[in-house]
């Protein structure tokens, strides 16, 4: 529904809520490739790459590094620098205030290549969920990427809800939910913004505001 001269324009995209954590959990998807990898295997890889971030926006309380901030950090070379020591990776990780990371390992010594995953808890310096892949083009590979990154998610103790994407103009409206949940801002263009919201199914009121506009109050069901 559009609402032109209010303080938000609003496109529901997915809707469901859950209170959210005082800062959201940082979590940096890092794979790591011993050999200059082939055209095809980079592509595998990107997809398989693209599939876990897709998950990753539906768990709750937890958002992405992006990868600019992961590359001016050379977070790469950090981690490269540990060798298999996962409490070195995550003292280094710590210091970027990264709280969760998948690493990804390709062994391309096999046919199909297998990728390995591990979830590190980065204060806990341990792994606490992994998986393993069989990049088999034979197979639905994304779909069974798309599969292990829940199950890997889920097994750690994060939640998988839903995404509400609430898109607000003029882009200085400022967005608030009720009761509390996860929430990101991202900037589509000069004349609005939209944030991104994680959350489990529950009554929400979302109210918008900027000044010399009339507040919008909207009382949702999801």
């Amino acid at each position: 529904m559009d609402l032109i001269g209010w303080a938000g324009l609003f496109s529901i995209v997915l809707a469901a809520t859950d209170s959210g954590a005082a800062r959201p959990l940082r979590l940096a998807i890092i794979p790591r490739l011993d050999v200059q990898p082939s055209a095809d295997l980079e592509d595998v890889t990107s997809a398989v790459v693209e599939r876990i971030i897709r998950v990753q926006q539906f768990v709750i309380g937890v958002h992405l590094v992006p990868s600019s901030e992961l590359l001016a950090l050379r977070i790469d070379e950090q981690v490269r620098a540990c060798g298999s020591s996962i409490g070195c990776v995550s003292e280094r990780l710590r210091t970027a205030e990264i709280d969760l990371a998948i690493l990804m390992e390709f062994d391309t010594s096999v046919k199909p290549t297998l990728s390995t995953w591990e979830l590190v808890d980065t204060q806990a310096g341990k792994a606490i969920a992994n998986a393993l892949l069989e990049l088999d083009p034979a197979k639905d590979l994304l779909r069974l990427a798309e599969a292990e990154a829940v199950k890997m998610m889920r097994a750690s103790g994060h939640a998988i809800g839903g995404r509400l994407i609430v898109e607000t103009s003029p882009p200085d409206a400022r967005v608030t939910l009720d009761p509390p949940a996860s929430m990101e801002v991202k900037e589509v263009n000069s004349w609005s913004v939209k944030a991104h919201i994680s959350c489990m199914p529950r009554a929400m009121v979302i109210r918008s505001r900027s000044r010399g506009f009339p507040s919008f109050r909207w009382k949702k069901s999801a």
